[in-house]
This record gives C-alpha cells, sequence and structure tokens, in this order.
C-alpha cells in the first residue's frame, strides 16, 4: 500500500530543493522545533566539510557538484573545465576538474571555516512545505531543484 502524504505526491510522485546555507543547522533546528509535521522526515541535511567535497575521498560525494562549488566557493573558472552531462546544473567531474578543486583545497578550507556551510535536501511532502521552501530560498548561498 502506497501512503500519500500530500497533493505534490500525487501531482508529482514528490520532488526535492537541495539548499547550501550558511549556520543550516540552525535552521533545521528551528523548523524542527516550530513543529512543522513531516518536516524532519522530510529533510537530510549535514555540514559540508574538506572531505564531501574532495574528488579523491571515500566520502566525497559533493564533488561532482560542480556548479554548486563554482559559485559557492566563487571558482567559476570551473565549471568551463567540466563536462555537461544529463542538464545543466548536473556536471560530471573528469581528472582535470578534480585537480582544480585539490588546487584550491586551503582557499575553500578557509571559506568553510567562515561560513559553517550546511547541504540541506528538502523534499516537498510535508504541510507548509512552500513556506519553508521561501525560507530556505530567502536565506541559501545556492539552490538547486531535484528529481
Amino acid at each position: 500500500m502506497i501512503h500519500i502524504q500530500s497533493k505534490s505526491d500525487v501531482i508529482t510522485n514528490s520532488s526535492s530543493t537541495v539548499f547550501v546555507m550558511s549556520d543550516g543547522d540552525k535552521f533545521v533546528d528551528y523548523y524542527n522545533h516550530e513543529n512543522f509535521p513531516g518536516f524532519s522526515e522530510c529533510t537530510y541535511y549535514y555540514k559540508i566539510t574538506w572531505d564531501e567535497l574532495n574528488p579523491y575521498s571515500k566520502n566525497g560525494r559533493l564533488s561532482y557538484e560542480l556548479e554548486m562549488i563554482a559559485q559557492v566557493f566563487n571558482l567559476p573558472s570551473i565549471l568551463e573545465l567540466a563536462d555537461e552531462s544529463f542538464s545543466d546544473t548536473f556536471l560530471v567531474a573528469n581528472d582535470f576538474t578534480n585537480e582544480y578543486i585539490v588546487e584550491h583545497k586551503d582557499y575553500i578550507q578557509k571559506i568553510l571555516d567562515e561560513k559553517n556551510l550546511y547541504w540541506i535536501d528538502i523534499e516537498d511532502h510535508f504541510t507548509d512545505c512552500e513556506a519553508v521552501y521561501d525560507d530556505a530560498e530567502d536565506k541559501c548561498i545556492w539552490m538547486d531543484y531535484r528529481h
């Protein structure tokens, strides 16, 4: 049996938007404490560290997010180095872009230390999700619509 949590599940079969924001843990804590029904079950977040951005780390899950890295860390030339694939926002890293990221490790780490960045993936099937999305959009440094 399929459990339908909101109208958006019927129309779109759910979608999510990813936000990168400073002090994102405070954002998530606020909405958890304000008792938005379903928010905690529909939100995945973690602090962005060098380990997630490092293309040679086994935890380098964000190393392929070249558009995000370019915009958040102000490294626009990285986009010119990447091979475009699937869509405008999904870029596949190659050896050259991997090295480019690693070469900028100290700079990237400085920004990570200063901004306390969080990756927040919010699904759209909980009560008042539109209000949370609007607030996240106002507070984020970068965002991308997913599935």
